[in-house]
């Protein structure tokens, strides 16, 4: 066996036999969490817990998944799929047009109406925090508070410091009523797990293997999955990129009513055009605090004109 690291955590393995392996892979995936890692974990659940239990899972297939959640330890061995798929990177706007991103959100959706309202999201294990810096995970009032004291005390101060430009100060009380409407509004969404759902947290393109052929796009690199609202995933795929003038809204035109219908099919009731709307337009308000956190400008303008497209100012 040769292996060759790309990753801290990532290594390519190449697997020879010996004795008759007929149909026995030669290419895995091996992603090894060292104790301490603070997001491993949760992918070792995904792959332990969660996948098996799934008809047709979105996800690669996993050989084998060791894992030690007091220490964070983990190892999850997974099929190689870069002969069959591919991602599309970042600047690559030309590719993300609807007919991309109709696949996408329907792999997103399936996951999500399988496990909504699912006894799996109020497990002790799903429900311990990610950590400080997210504004997506339904964890209670507590989290939620904690994650709004670090939003206003530590991510706005550095976000303005590394930004510090006329633009960044005139948005500043924006940002912090923002925050607070954030914090009140998602713990009023959340409260009742009405609607909830197991979400990738992380989604973007970068985290999605598009096919080369036929075949239906695979999620992977699930270290943020998390009890959450479903419709944050689409927004964090939308809002990560800057598309031309308007072609954002025609992807939410198109889209948001595409989920919808997969809720509507999958048999959750109550659940309208207008749930759907409302949520998304919640979401766009909770990337704004998740932007100062782990974004960049693109990011930053992107939330902000959706912001501005969905009167999120009307919400705080």
């Amino acid at each position: 066996m040769s292996v060759a690291a790309t990753h801290k955590h990532h290594l390519e393995l190449t697997v020879s036999y010996s004795g008759e392996a007929e149909g026995m892979p030669s290419r895995m995936i091996l992603k090894r969490y060292d104790p301490g890692h603070p997001h491993g974990w949760r992918e070792g659940l995904l792959y332990r817990d969660v996948v098996p239990t799934m008809p047709d899972p979105p996800t690669p297939v996993c050989y084998d998944v060791s894992l030690i959640a007091d220490s964070g330890q983990a190892h999850i061995l997974l099929e190689d799929l870069s002969q069959t798929h591919f991602n599309i990177r970042p600047g690559h706007t030309r590719l993300l047009t609807p007919a991309t991103f109709e696949p996408v959100l329907d792999t997103y959706a399936r996951f999500h109406t399988y496990w909504w309202e699912h006894d799996t999201i109020g497990r002790a294990d799903m429900l311990a925090p990610c950590g400080l810096g997210v504004s997506h995970e339904a964890k209670g009032e507590g989290h939620i508070r904690e994650n709004e004291r670090f939003f206003h005390d530590t991510a706005l101060p550095k976000w303005i410091d590394a930004h510090g430009d006329d633009r960044t100060t005139s948005r500043q009380n924006t940002w912090e009523r923002a925050i607070s409407a954030w914090a009140r509004l998602f713990e009023e969404r959340t409260a009742s797990g009405t609607a909830l759902t197991l979400i990738q947290g992380d989604a973007h393109m970068g985290n999605v293997l598009m096919p080369h052929q036929e075949g239906r796009p695979v999620l992977i690199d699930w270290e943020g999955l998390t009890p959450g609202i479903g419709l944050w995933d689409l927004s964090r795929l939308l809002l990560c990129y800057q598309f031309p003038p308007g072609m954002r809204r025609e992807l939410e035109r198109v889209l948001l009513p595409r989920y919808q219908r997969q809720t509507e099919a999958a048999g959750i009731e109550g659940y309208g055009i207008d749930n759907c709307e409302s949520d998304y337009r919640l979401c766009v308000l909770a990337n704004l605090p998740h932007v100062l956190v782990w974004g960049d400008e693109v990011y930053m303008e992107s939330t902000m004109a959706a912001f501005s497209d969905w009167d999120c100012e009307g919400l705080l």
